[in-house]
């Protein structure tokens, strides 16, 4: 008799799993699938099925320049509530930063934070400060996490990431 899946919510094992000859349990692989069918359905197929993402070809990834960078001075941008002003220290200089994650982070808790930035882009003003970096983060304005070199073993300053 065949069971029906269980419903996405509904998450808690309905019955014992054997174990085979190869260490692994009967069923879970369909068991799995069965939940999250419902979740995956909804997913776009592509990423660049996205209003306003395009698929960039392996030469245009290698014009950008990223390198480990290690935050030695942080403040908040006069006039500006999103704005900090970064210092990058990439052990062979060093570069100012401004970036939109003011919301999310105190410039106190930054400084000694290694962080991943792209260094090649034109130099911008921004509120009558040159930025020369550009530092990576993900979320959307309301809820950023920085791209830090690994916490545990972080890359020296200035490295490039490849």
């Amino acid at each position: 008799m065949l069971r029906k899946a269980p419903e996405a919510a509904d998450v808690r094992v309905r019955r014992p799993f054997r174990r085979t000859h190869r260490g692994r349990r009967d069923g879970v692989v369909e068991q799995l699938r069965g939940l999250l069918r419902p979740q995956l359905q909804h997913l776009p197929l592509s990423l660049t099925s996205r209003p306003g993402v395009s698929m960039i070809t392996i030469q245009d990834f290698k014009k950008v320049q990223m390198r480990v960078g290690e935050i030695i001075a942080a403040t908040k941008v006069a006039g500006a509530d999103k704005l900090l002003q970064l210092t990058l220290d990439f052990g062979d200089e060093a570069r100012t930063a401004i970036a939109g994650i003011a919301l999310c982070y105190d410039p106190n808790d930054l400084v000694g934070r290694r962080v991943i930035a792209v260094t090649n882009l034109e130099p911008a003003v921004i509120r009558g400060v040159r930025s020369d970096a550009m530092i990576l983060a993900s979320g959307d304005e309301q809820d950023l996490s920085l791209v830090v070199s690994d916490p545990g073993r972080p890359g020296p300053k200035g490295a490039a990431v490849l």
